[in-house]
């Protein structure tokens, strides 16, 4: 699927965007579901694994990443939010 969507222009790996809605917000046709980033903050390698994750996704053109209050009972939320720490202005949440 991502090949259908993603492209290299210019050397540079790119991803098809789409609007939201009525909205101005560009958001990449993949996203990334973030169930299995982590889940225990005090886990450094588990946020440093969320953070190169996320950063190779964004790399590809991915713009968001979906998380919930369900996963691992809110751990993920914030294993993701210190991950994105390192990319700030980088990630819509969903």
């Amino acid at each position: 699927m991502l090949r259908d969507h993603a492209y290299v222009e210019e050397g540079q790996i790119g991803m098809q965007q789409r609007r939201v809605a009525t909205t101005d917000l560009p958001v990449s046709v993949v996203g990334l579901g973030g169930a299995w980033l982590g889940h225990d903050v005090d886990d450094l390698s588990e946020v440093a694994r969320a953070t190169a994750v996320l950063r190779a996704v964004h790399k590809a053109g991915v713009n968001w990443v979906d998380t919930s209050e369900n996963y691992f009972d809110t751990g993920n939320e914030a294993v993701t939010g210190l991950a994105l720490r390192e990319l700030p202005d980088s990630f819509l949440v969903c």
